[in-house]
């Protein structure tokens, strides 16, 4: 603050209104340091909601609409899943179907085959009987003994086989496969609520008030009008230095007699003081005032819990997407373990194309026996007609029977395929749907998280900053106008107006004042004052540059 300047004729001892005029000027100035100290500590407030304010501006409404599309993605996604899934349920039943016949032509080859057992054995005993002995036949019987007893020994591995197979496809058509598609049916009403909180969200006008730009600009303008009123402040600085012209004048006036006519002036400039900071108070006041209503209603604080409230809507919203990611992943983890059923049935069909394949080679290898066993019977003349007839019977036989093998290899060729079909599109267009919208709601989860965390720091910091504005500004104000009421009680009771004495030299008395001012208002005063008394104006006087302002804060 600038301080009193020394008057070659300043008393020792100070008059009272030359006290009061000192208490005043203190007051005033721990005031205006106070409010300035004020505004700027509001400022810094500004500054550290600036970063994660514009992660808000920049971030939500992106994230609100990537929340809007990944909800729809779900949607649709959970439909397509179910059409995949019930074409997936129909194969798998075509197949269960398709195995159990396969079972049951297993069972009537096996059938055949103790058929041709049953014939071996008959041909086997005659062959045995002949004599001389036939080597020949000997070795045919032998040789389609063992082959008949290897085709059992296979057979019933197929329908070890078939067995389990159908087991694990109908594990896959009414449990697995079932329980994926009523997971996945489960997951609409989330995803639809999910659908409907986003939009829900974005209908709410008062989220797009207290998250986006207009709170932004809104902290811009309350930044350059407290910017505007710190520049006001000055006002208190100038009032300062006008009370102390106006204490100095006063200690002149009481301090000789013949100078008491100056009372006057001092009480003019006073006035002048008191007239300049009542007319920027009040402005300074009406500005903060304002400010603090705007800001009220930009940021919602004018309703209970708003700000909290939209930001539980934000969190519920991540919470809902979290939920969606967390069940998008169960049903990944579900469809890992059809899949790895699934792969069981492949295994299983292509044992079973194995075993399959020894199986035809053997009855095959039958029909060979068969047509040789005919062939040798014929050098046996009319002897052998009956080992023919028995001959021939096992080559039809086999020759059946391979056929049915033969059959049931294509069959099984076809399973195969629709099997590796449906893993297929496990493996493909199932698992990139569910990766698709698993990869999508993490980063959305990831984004709103972010956005969360930026929402709070700004909602906490609004709350404290609506706080401290509703628990300094008024008191501010109230503090600058109590100030304001002082200086008016010491200015609405001005002294007499006095002439100086007929041996005074007015002009000695009022140059060292004139010296003192800094504002042209001072010096119009001073003007006025010598009018009004019919002394010479001070334009002769020259003055001394002004005073720098010490701006206090």
């Amino acid at each position: 603050m600038t301080a009193a300047l020394p008057h070659p004729m300043r008393p020792t001892a100070r008059p009272p209104e030359a006290a009061a005029l000192d208490s005043l000027r203190a007051g005033l100035e721990r005031v205006f340091l106070d409010a300035g100290e004020t505004l700027i500590a509001m400022e810094a407030r500004f500054a550290e909601l600036r970063g994660p304010l514009a992660e808000l501006v920049d971030r939500a409404p992106c994230v609100i609409e990537a929340a809007d599309g990944y909800a729809r993605q779900l949607a649709r996604s959970v439909g397509t899943l179910d059409d995949d899934l019930g074409r997936c349920n129909g194969d798998l039943d075509t197949l269960r179907r398709q195995v159990d016949a396969l079972s049951a032509t297993v069972a009537t080859v096996a059938r055949s085959v103790r058929m041709m057992q049953f014939v071996t054995t008959n041909a086997r005993i005659q062959v045995f009987a002949l004599r001389p002995r036939h080597a020949k036949l000997e070795s045919f019987a032998d040789n389609a003994r063992a082959l008949l007893d290897h085709s059992l020994a296979t057979l019933a591995d197929v329908q070890a086989i078939t067995v389990e197979l159908s087991s694990h496809l109908r594990n896959l058509a009414r449990r697995r496969l079932p329980g994926l598609r009523a997971e996945v049916a489960a997951l609409r009403p989330g995803f639809e609520a999910l659908c409907g909180a986003v939009a829900g969200f974005r209908e709410d006008r008062r989220n797009e008030s207290a998250f986006g730009r207009p709170l932004a600009a809104l902290l811009d303008r309350l930044q350059a009008a407290f910017d505007g009123v710190i520049v006001s402040l000055q006002t208190g600085d100038r009032a300062s230095q006008r009370i102390d012209h106006a204490g100095q004048i006063h200690e002149r006036a009481a301090s000789d007699p013949d100078a008491g006519w100056l009372v006057g002036l001092a009480d003019a400039q006073l006035a002048g003081a008191f007239g300049d900071l009542r007319d920027e108070t009040a402005t300074i006041t009406a500005t903060l005032a304002a400010s603090v209503g705007r800001f009220d209603e930009i940021a919602g604080n004018g309703g209970t819990g708003s700000v909290e409230g939209r930001l539980r809507a934000f969190a519920d919203l991540r919470s809902a997407v979290e939920r969606a990611r967390l069940a998008v992943e169960a049903i990944r983890s579900r469809r890992e373990g059809v899949l790895a059923s699934a792969e069981s049935v492949t295994g299983n069909i292509a044992d079973l194309r194995r075993v399959l394949a020894d199986v035809s080679s053997l009855a095959e290898d039958l029909r060979l026996v068969g047509t040789n066993a005919v062939l040798a019977c014929a050098e046996l003349g009319g002897e052998g007609a009956a080992l023919r007839e028995i001959a021939g019977q096992l080559r039809l036989l086999a020759s059946d029977s391979a056929a049915q093998l033969r059959e049931m290899r294509d069959a099984l060729s076809d399973s195969d395929a629709r099997i590796s079909d449906l893993i297929g599109e496990l493996q493909g267009r199932t698992a990139r749907t569910i990766a698709g919208i698993e990869g999508a709601g993490a980063a959305v989860a990831s984004d709103l998280d972010r956005v969360c965390q930026a929402g709070r720091i700004v909602t906490d910091g609004i709350a404290a900053l609506a706080s401290s504005l509703h628990a300094t500004v008024p008191e501010t104000c109230e503090a600058m106008q109590a100030q304001v009421a002082c200086l008016a009680d010491l200015a609405a009771s001005p002294g007499a107006a006095a002439l100086p004495s007929a041996g005074a030299d007015p002009d000695a008395e009022l140059v060292p004042f004139w010296l003192l001012y800094s504002m042209e208002s001072e010096r119009e005063i001073h003007r006025d004052f010598c009018r009004g008394l019919g002394l010479a104006e001070p334009g002769e006087v020259g003055a001394g540059p002004p005073e720098e302002l010490d701006i206090f804060f």
